[in-house]
């Protein structure tokens, strides 16, 4: 328990590690000093005491971390003091570890000078930070994606996965193992595995009642995208509307998925192709977060909010022209070689990057308007699930213009590559 207290120190998962920490080194001193003495105690008291501990101190901290700004200054809480500083002074960043993200909670770490101070438990963190940046001109603060990204939720689920089917395999193969010889029946619970997993797929789940556009429909779409519907807004933005499985989106039938019958989406839909849609939602959804985070950093996305009301919907930047070699293919060849030193600098790769996602603001400058953001971690993972569940569309990946973090699907949609002619960026120096 020393070792683990020691490790759990320097590991910084929270702005409360210093204390935990001295929690766990306290009960790992306790346990050596009451051994040493020869007195039995149960491990499991000193256990339970240092979780009812920990419990009590992230109680505690909670109540009384507070963060506030008045008359340009932010007030802020923790366990030891209070302190305020200038917002025109103060640096933010943002940090939402795997469980938080789950769970909608994260850290907001500011920086002044030398001096830095971390708010752990903090809700909605993205859109805190994006608040004190926009409304009192706090300064964001340069910061690099985790390379694992959301891989150890991800993992952690396929895990689980495969924890049930191998369970439900060990029961189905005890059950047969008492009627009939042992190949036959691990054939026999495989074969049943197989049908039992067939049918729980298939089965028909019910779309949401309403419509999620339908305040806004009157409005009429002016583009529709695979998974978005675009809608205006006025003050130089337009509505992006994604949808749950049945709306929206709702055509699978290029899609390898275990589906009897029609994969086009309705009123009921089987449970497959629901998991698929929402495991897609899902990494839209944090494509969006991203996007709010380092638009600061990464000029070529454009400026994005999630508005009060309405799910699963978010507001974007307009970028009226679409991409032409018109545009200038010189500039337009010297802002890819900018974004793709940014993406570096941020630990991100911008995924399914066609011409229709990539247009012209009003200024001359390139937006890309949608694809999804990823980690290093995370792009592996996403190439073998985009070949596997969409390889009957997609035959690869390539790199956009030979930039490396900038990619395209190789599939039946217009290519930047063939908008500007082939273009080649090697004599663009990455820091333009």
């Amino acid at each position: 328990m020393l070792f683990f207290g020691l490790i759990y120190s320097q590991m910084g998962f929270s702005s409360i590690s210093k204390e935990q920490s001295i929690l766990i080194l306290f009960a790992g001193i306790s346990e050596i000093g009451i051994s040493h003495h020869g007195a039995q105690i149960d491990r499991t008291g000193i256990q339970l005491a240092l979780a009812f501990s920990q419990l009590a101190l992230a109680s505690v901290y909670l109540m009384r971390a507070k963060i506030h700004v008045e008359d340009g200054f932010l007030n802020f809480r923790t366990l030891g003091k209070e302190t305020s500083w200038k917002c025109t002074e103060t640096r933010i960043e943002v940090g939402i570890k795997s469980v938080g993200r789950a769970i909608g909670y994260g850290d907001l770490t500011f920086h002044r000078g030398g001096d830095k101070v971390r708010i752990s438990g903090v809700g909605d963190p993205v859109g805190a930070r994006r608040e004190l940046i926009d409304t009192h001109q706090m300064n964001p603060h340069p910061q690099k994606a985790p390379w694992l990204g959301t891989l150890p939720l991800f993992l952690a689920a396929i895990l689980s996965l495969f924890l049930v089917e191998g369970l439900t395999f060990w029961l189905l193969l005890g059950l047969f193992q008492n009627r009939i010889e042992e190949p036959l029946a691990i054939i026999s619970a495989i074969i049943l595995l197989l049908i039992s997993n067939l049918a729980i797929l298939n089965l028909k789940i019910p779309r949401n009642s309403e419509d999620p556009s339908s305040d806004i429909r009157d409005r009429g779409i002016i583009a529709r995208g695979a998974w978005t519907e675009v809608f205006p807004d006025g003050n130089g933005s337009v509505v992006k509307q994604l949808f749950r499985c049945g709306w929206g989106h709702n055509d699978y039938s290029m899609h390898r998925a275990p589906v009897l019958g029609s994969k086009i989406c309705g009123e009921r839909n089987p449970l497959a192709l629901v998991i698929i849609h929402n495991i897609m939602l899902l990494y839209q959804m944090v494509g969006i977060h991203r996007r709010r985070i380092y638009q600061d950093f990464i000029e070529a996305i454009p400026g994005t909010e999630i508005p009060s009301h309405g799910r699963y919907r978010y507001t974007q930047e307009l970028a009226p022209f679409p991409l032409s070699s018109v545009s200038g293919t010189d500039s337009i060849m010297v802002q890819l070689s900018v974004l793709n030193s940014q993406l570096s600098e941020s630990g991100l790769n911008l995924d399914d990057i066609h011409a229709g996602n990539v247009r012209v603001a009003k200024n001359g400058r390139i937006k890309i308007v949608d694809g999804e953001l990823y980690t290093d971690g995370e792009v592996l993972i996403k190439t073998i699930l985009v070949r596997f569940f969409d390889g009957r569309r997609v035959s690869g990946m390539e790199p956009v213009l030979g930039f490396d973090r900038i990619v395209r699907w190789v599939d039946d949609r217009t290519s930047v590559d063939e908008i500007l002619g082939g273009s080649s960026p090697p004599h663009y120096p990455e820091s333009a």
